[in-house]
């Protein structure tokens, strides 16, 4: 692992294991206070409806709409970790665009333990999530 300054890009003190229904998921390897910055992850930008074109020339979902942070008209793809955390109504991290170094920022919203899944909100409305409606 490495560390470089406030703005750089850095991994979380974490590793990947598998999630019960889930697949992949990212476990923390040590506590995270609340507010504490896990992962700063570059990204790459496009404009939302480049995903639509891609479904329409595809037929349908691809595997870029669930890898996706939108972001008012914005499509952040994430690289890094940050496109591997799972959805939790109770998460106990969030994300944040930051535009100035185009990347991803995840936090704690509250300590995290170390071995725990660290988990973030995909949308506010559940409905609208692909994987809620398979259940």
């Amino acid at each position: 692992m490495f560390r470089i300054d406030r703005k750089g890009f850095f991994p979380p003190d974490a590793e990947i294991r598998e999630t019960p229904g889930k697949g992949r998921g990212v476990f923390s390897t040590r506590k995270y206070a609340r507010n504490e910055l896990i992962e700063r992850a570059p990204t790459f930008t496009f404009e939302d409806n480049m995903l639509t074109l891609l479904m329409e020339s595809n037929g349908g979902r691809t595997i870029f709409h669930d890898y996706a942070f939108n972001k008012g008209g914005t499509v952040h793809m994430a690289l890094g970790w940050a496109s591997l955390y799972n959805h939790n109504g109770e998460n106990n991290a969030h994300w944040k665009v930051d535009n100035d170094t185009q990347s991803i920022e995840i936090r704690a919203r509250k300590d995290i333990e170390a071995g725990e899944e660290i988990t973030i909100l995909y949308v506010n409305d559940e409905s609208l999530l692909w994987f809620a409606k398979a259940d």
